[in-house]
Parts: C-alpha cells; structure tokens; sequence
C-alpha cells in the first residue's frame, strides 16, 4: 500500500487544512465583467485560475518558499540528511514540473468595494456577483474551501510552523517505512499537497481590506478540463468547473457603478430567458 493511503498521512493532511479555520459568511461575492457572468449562467460553469498565473502568484510562490525553507526544521529535530535531502528533491521536482496543479476560484465579502471594482469588476462596468457559499460546496465534489485568505504575515508564518512540527511527528512515527524511495516520494507529496492548499491562502496585508476568500481544486496536468487562454503577452491556464445547478448558486447581482444604461435591462431579460431569480442592484459608488 502506498503510504499517501495511510491513515496517519491523510490525517496529517486533513488536520493541517483546518489550521486558522474561519466559518465563511453565508454568500460571498465575485466581481468579474458582464460579459463573464453570462458566460457562467449560459455555461453553467466556472473559471478557475492557475495559482502560478493568478495577478499576486508571487505571493503564492513566496508561501511555497516558506514551506521549503520549513523542511530545515526537520534536520534540526535529528531527521537523517540523505532522507530529507530525497524529500527536498522531490519537493523541488513538484514545483518545476507538477503532478497536480491548484486552481483557485476568488470571493469576497465585500459586494460593493471601490478598490474590488477597479481591480477585478472590469474598471467599474462589470458586476459582482453573489454566490450562497454552501451551495457551492454542495453542488460539486471536486472543490475545496472556502478558505478565508491570510495576509498576516506572523499568522503566516505560524501556519507553516505547525505544518513542519506536524510533519515532523509524522516522520518520526512513520520512520522504519521510509528507507524505499517509493514512500519517500509518497510522503514528501503529502507535505507538498499541503503546502499548495495552504500557500493559496497566503497573500500580502496590502491587500487585507479585499477580505478575501478562496476555493480551490488540485488537477493533474492531462485533465481535459484544463484550457490555456492569451492575457495580454501570457498564456495563462484555466480549469472549466461544470457547475449543472449554477441556478440555485446565485443571490444577487450588483451592477458595477460605471455600468453600461441598458445593463439592468439586459440583465433582467436574461433572468427571464434563464428563469433564474435573483436581486439586481446597482452600485451608488462615486469618483470611479
């Protein structure tokens, strides 16, 4: 059996993905263009992006960094060097060519931000678009989260703390299995796969006031709903979440402040073609 199968090693897993755990508020909201919201609802699906192509994956690559550095600990608490120097190879074999590659998927708490509009809502035309946060889990089992992001930098660093001191006790127990290099690379990808799912919360207190949230899926490479899309000079990857019951997701849907004058009607003879039910509003937001 491999050892990513065991018992101990998926409660490491699990245990680590609730670290700092929040209670999500019970709708969340996307901003995007109105264009995209009408390709969701038309679709029925989801866009998710690559964490490496995400406008802040520097800070993504930054926690992914933290998470290496972690592993010093391990020789520090006596773990042998040609074992943990395997494992180090293996982490840095995932970063550059990975098996699985984390999606993420943005909300926030916030439906009616000056900054979310400018950055996120098409420069104030777009919409923001809120989601019932448990329905959303429900209705897919692929997904992840919500996971409230951390821009904390010492709340950062104490995830990766206990993750490492986790790691650690799980070596310490799961020792006299880890002299083939099969479970090695086993193990090791356990502590990647929990670096990944936490490294996409982390995010620099710049940004704090987004109070943003995010859920997220691993996917392998040949998955043939992974799809590359042209932004700007970059090609960026994407993964196409099927979302059949997208209807009942939806709660409300906030005009941006620069909104287009026919966009409210637009919106609501596409509520009437659909026959979905949700609140349309308009952002009174000045000075955008």
């Amino acid at each position: 059996m491999q050892i990513i199968n065991d018992e101990l090693v998926e409660k490491f897993v699990t245990d680590c993905a609730h670290l700092h755990h929040e209670e999500a508020p019970d709708v969340l909201f996307h901003y995007t263009s109105e264009q995209a919201l009408r390709g969701i609802v038309t679709q029925k699906c989801l866009w998710m992006t690559h964490a490496f192509h995400m406008n802040d994956s520097a800070e993504f690559s930054h926690g992914m960094s933290m998470f290496k550095q972690g592993l010093n600990l391990l020789e520090d608490a006596g773990i042998q060097k040609d074992w943990l120097d395997r494992v180090r190879i293996f982490f840095d074999q995932e970063i550059k060519a990975p098996l699985a590659i984390p999606f993420v998927f943005s909300a926030t708490q916030e439906g009616n931000q000056r900054g979310q509009w400018l950055e996120y809502g098409d420069s104030g035309r777009g919409v923001s678009i809120g989601i019932k946060t448990g329905v959303l889990t429900k209705v897919t089992k692929y997904l992840g989260g919500p996971v409230v992001v951390i821009y904390d930098e010492e709340i950062q660093r104490q995830i990766v703390q206990s993750v490492v001191e986790s790691f650690i006790e799980l070596a310490r127990t799961l020792i006299k299995k880890l002299d083939n290099s099969d479970y090695v690379r086993e193990f090791a990808l356990a502590y990647f796969r929990v670096a990944y799912l936490q490294s996409v919360r982390f995010k620099s207190r710049h940004w704090r006031d987004e109070r943003e949230w995010r859920y997220f899926l691993l996917a392998k490479n040949d998955n043939a709903n992974i799809f590359a899309r042209t932004r700007g000079e970059r090609e960026s990857k994407y993964f196409h979440l099927d979302l059949p019951a997208v209807y009942q997701l939806l709660t409300e849907v906030v005009l941006g402040p620069r909104a287009d004058s026919n966009a409210f009607s637009n919106l609501t003879e596409l509520q009437k073609s659909l026959g979905i039910d949700f609140k349309i509003s308009q952002s009174a937001l000045q000075g955008l």
